[in-house]
C-alpha cells in the first residue's frame, strides 16, 4: 500500500510538471528495498516512522535547493535537477538506517561488568574494631542513579555498558560505539538506543 501511495504521488508530480515520474520512482524503489532488507543481528527492520521522517527531511532539502522556484525553465524542471542530489544526502539517507531492536534488553552480569567496567568497583565495608559484628554489605557496582531506575550493566551478549556515558560524564575515546568501559548505549531495559540514560525519553516512566 505504501508503494502504491508513493507511485500515485509520483504520477501526480509528473502530471503537475514538477518532477519526472522515472526520477521519483528511483526513490520508491529504494524505500521498498529498505523495507524488505533483513537488518543486522540485534537491529530492527527500518520502520514506517523512519520512512516518514526521511520523507519530511527529503522535502526540506528539496525546498532549500529550489528557493528560486519550481516552475519549468529553459534548463528543465528545477526539482528534476536536484532530486537525486537531495535523495542521496547523508542527512537524508541516515534516517533509513536500522536502529537497535526493541528486543535488546541488557542483562545484569556481575562477572562481566566487574571485569570490563573498571571505574565502578564494589564498595569494601570498613572493618570494625573489637567484637562488633559487621554485616557483609556491598553496594552495587552501578551508580545509585542508574540502579534506582532499574538500569542494567551489560547487553544480552554480556558486553559491558558504560555508566559514565549514561550519566553524561564519559570522556574516553569511542570506537565502534564503545569506549574501554563499555558500549555507549542506554542502560535502561527495553531501550538500548544510542543515547545516554539521562537523555532517555523513557526514563521518567521507569522510576
Amino acid at each position: 500500500m505504501l508503494q502504491y501511495a508513493l507511485q500515485r504521488r509520483g504520477l501526480s508530480m509528473d502530471q503537475a510538471n514538477l518532477l519526472d515520474f522515472k526520477i521519483h520512482q528511483l526513490r520508491v524503489d529504494r524505500l521498498t528495498k529498505v523495507r524488505l532488507q533483513t537488518p543486522p543481528h540485534g537491529y530492527a527492520k527500518t520502520s514506517f516512522r523512519q520512512l516518514l521522517e526521511e520523507d519530511k527531511k527529503l522535502f526540506e532539502e528539496l525546498a532549500d535547493e529550489t528557493r528560486h522556484g519550481v516552475q519549468v525553465t529553459t534548463s528543465g524542471r528545477p526539482i528534476d535537477l536536484v532530486f537525486e542530489k537531495c535523495m542521496n544526502k547523508a542527512e537524508v539517507m541516515h534516517l533509513l538506517q536500522p536502529l537497535m531492536g526493541k528486543s535488546f534488553e541488557p542483562k545484569v552480569d556481575e562477572k562481566s561488568s566487574s571485569s570490563r567496567v573498571a571505574p565502578y568497583k564494589q564498595h569494601t565495608p570498613s572493618k570494625g574494631k573489637g567484637k562488633s559484628k559487621s554485616k557483609s554489605k556491598t553496594s552495587s557496582q552501578m551508580p545509585h542513579v542508574l540502579l534506582n531506575h532499574g538500569c542494567c550493566a551489560t547487553t544480552n551478549s554480556g558486553d559491558a555498558i558504560c555508566y559514565g556515558f549514561n550519566l553524561g560524564t564519559c570522556s574516553n575515546k569511542v570506537t565502534n560505539g564503545r569506549c574501554d568501559r563499555g558500549f555507549h548505549v542506554c542502560a535502561l531495559p527495553k531501550c538500548g538506543k544510542h543515547h545516554a540514560f539521562i537523555n532517555c525519553p523513557s526514563k521518567n516512566q521507569s522510576g
